[in-house]
């Protein structure tokens, strides 16, 4: 998940973020928005270790005075407690011993047009929005269930964890397909559309189950992030250079 907070970079030491802020935020990418030396700045970074920013250079000298810039702060060892509540994946290899509350769509279903998506069972099409998505299953011990029902057809899944991934296989003959595309004509089993783009599964604690990996919140009471760079492998900084005159 992309990370984007509009915070000043010079409170972050003194000011980490609130509760608010991060508590459905994972720790990948981190981007703030503030300002230094009185103009305004952005800042951007990656576990993997790039860093960036929106700034434009308009020439090679520009560019460096920021490179130089940067540098200042990677050389600047003292830690800032900034994500501390931030979410932690861990991978899941088998079903959570803990009570599932609720399923969702992928997140990527929202992100299309509200048209785009269709949800097929045994001939009955509607909307994904029209389609409902529910758990049938709610202990700790039982294997996770969930229906689609889609007008007045609906079949039932069954979420089965592995070492090599997680399957969403039909209890039944009956099966979902989800149609996509211009005219509807991308065509795919719910099976294999969630190998794809996942749902997001709630549990009793607050953990979340989405990419196959759970984002458990309560594990970052122990975990601080401390904001020096011998977490990540810098990589050499790509300038993006307007060489536009005037």
């Amino acid at each position: 998940m992309y990370q984007q907070n509009k915070v000043d970079p010079l409170l972050l030491r003194n000011h980490p973020l609130s509760d608010a802020q991060t508590s459905d935020k994972i720790k990948t990418n981190l981007f703030g928005y503030g300002y230094e030396g009185g103009t305004r700045a952005s800042i951007g970074a990656s576990k993997k270790g790039r860093i960036w920013s929106h700034k434009i250079a308009h020439d090679i000298s520009e560019w460096l005075d920021w490179c130089a810039g940067v540098g200042t702060k990677l050389l600047d060892t003292s830690p800032i407690d900034l994500l501390s509540n931030a979410l932690i994946p861990k991978q899941l290899v088998s079903r959570p011993s803990l009570i599932p509350l609720a399923i969702e769509w992928p997140e990527e279903f929202y992100e299309r047009n509200e048209e785009g998506i269709y949800v097929e069972i045994q001939g009955k099409r509607v909307p994904f929005f029209e389609a409902s998505l529910e758990l049938t299953s709610e202990t700790r011990t039982e294997p996770i269930r969930f229906r689609v029902t889609a007008d007045s057809e609906s079949a039932e899944y069954e979420v089965k964890f592995s070492a090599s991934g997680v399957e969403y296989s039909p209890t039944s003959a009956k099966f979902v397909q989800i149609l996509s595309g211009p005219g509807l004509r991308k065509r795919l089993l719910l099976s294999d559309w969630f190998k794809r783009e996942w749902p997001t599964i709630r549990y009793e604690s607050g953990e979340r189950f989405r990419f196959h990996i759970a984002h458990d919140p309560a594990a970052c009471k122990f975990f601080v992030l401390r904001f020096g760079w011998d977490f990540a492998d810098l990589l050499p900084v790509r300038p993006y250079v307007n060489m536009a005159s005037g």
